[in-house]
């Protein structure tokens, strides 16, 4: 498929390359400015690589997917491009045993070696400690370490991601590029009111609404937020309303889910797939934000919160990433209850002490207006290319095929 999952693309990856590099310069860079990224793998429901890349030709990098691993392999000697990886933990999604994650592992970082060794440069975006419920603990921690050993860049969105994942692996600091996680502004649509999104879930004005939204999997602590609802509802005298909207996880979870909120009319559950013109009556309609996962690095979800102006709670270590948000974003002690629900009052205090009529805090929305897609990517670009000038990389080949293509003699 191609990039776009529309049809087959009969290009393999070489004329790919050359054919970005083209598109490059019609789009004015010249040869030697111009720069080509793959990334891998490719993941077409989470907007967050077109959010990252949405800048990239403005800056000089045209960025396609890596149809695979193997693709790089048909490269030419003299075609050296930087190869930008996100969640290596894939590379366990087809075993089921220790003895194959390990085998899988050490085949995925030989890879990457060889990758290396041809001359392409290794880029990594580090989003999880580890991944959601990892099933294979140590072969991951291996994984991950190997792979901070052998990038050339390593790419945080939290600040304090060194610090955070040093008890199961280092980060050497000289590779480190800080880089936050944008916002989705002008991402999602946005253009349903308050009151519709309201009535449309079937909540009241004076009802004080919290979202927990995502995937319906264990790891989200929706069960540890629904034991603080009911602490909620003494402080606001039962006008505490909790919304669960997301896909439907393992059927055993979800049937515990079902029997811990049958019966309650202060919850209400959405389980389906949220389209991007859907996400705006839950986040509209909501006050509050929870995002009381016990472990997080990066959301996606508080970012969407900030996108919405809305106020948020969010486990301690996630809080570094919104340390330039003045109000907005609350943090508790994972697993810790009462912090839970102190922090659930203190951001339900803020949207009804700053919101405007619309239920927008301005500050929160301001702030994620200023990291927008375009504004991070063109950062992100920078900073690359910037990085201990790792990354101006010859692409003889390349170029001379390109050239060919635009008619231009070198």
């Amino acid at each position: 498929m191609n990039q776009i999952g529309l049809m087959e693309d009969p290009r393999n990856f070489s004329e790919v390359c050359i054919d970005a590099m083209s598109a490059l310069v019609s789009h004015g860079h010249s040869f030697s400015d111009a720069r080509l990224l793959a990334y891998y793998p490719y993941v077409r429901q989470n907007p967050y690589q077109k959010m990252l890349y949405a800048s990239a030709f403005e800056n000089g990098f045209a960025v396609t997917p890596l149809p695979s691993l193997d693709a790089v392999d048909s490269l030419s000697d003299r075609m050296q491009i930087t190869l930008h990886y996100h969640w290596i933990h894939d590379v366990f999604k087809r075993v089921s045993r220790p003895r194959e994650a390990k085998k899988a592992a050490k085949a995925f970082i030989e890879q990457i070696i060889r990758q290396k060794e041809c001359g392409h440069r290794i880029l990594w975006t580090l989003h999880n400690v580890l991944s959601h419920s990892a099933a294979f603990t140590e072969e991951e921690i291996w994984l991950r370490q190997k792979m901070a050993d052998v990038s050339d860049v390593i790419h945080i969105m939290n600040p304090d991601t060194p610090k955070l994942v040093q008890t199961h692996y280092q980060l050497p600091a000289s590779k480190v590029m800080h880089i936050p996680h944008p916002s989705y502004t002008n991402v999602y649509g946005d253009y349903i009111s308050r009151a519709q999104a309201r009535l449309e879930l079937g909540l009241n004005e004076d009802n004080i609404a919290f979202l927990c939204f995502g995937s319906l999997v264990p790891y989200k602590g929706t069960r540890f937020f629904i034991q603080a609802l009911d602490q909620l509802q003494e402080r606001f005298q039962g006008r505490a309303r909790l919304i669960i909207a997301g896909s439907k996880g393992k059927a055993d979870f979800m049937e515990e889910l079902y029997s811990i909120i049958s019966g309650r009319s202060d919850i209400i559950l959405y389980t389906d797939h949220v389209d991007d013109q859907a996400l705006q009556i839950f986040f509209r309609a909501t006050d509050v934000v929870a995002c009381p996962y016990p472990v997080s690095l990066n959301s996606g979800v508080a970012m969407t919160a900030a996108t919405f102006g809305k106020p948020m709670i969010v486990p301690e270590m996630l809080l570094p990433s919104f340390d330039t948000l003045s109000t907005g974003a609350v943090s508790f002690k994972a697993g810790d209850l009462d912090s839970c629900v102190h922090a659930a009052n203190e951001a339900a205090n803020i949207a009804l002490c700053r919101a405007e009529a619309g239920g927008c805090v301005p500050e929160i929305a301001t702030w994620a207006e200023e990291r927008e897609s375009l504004n991070i990517s063109a950062n992100f670009f920078k900073a690359l290319r910037e990085f201990n000038g790792g990354f101006d990389i010859a692409n003889d080949t390349i170029c001379a095929s390109a050239a060919i293509n635009q008619g231009v003699a070198l």
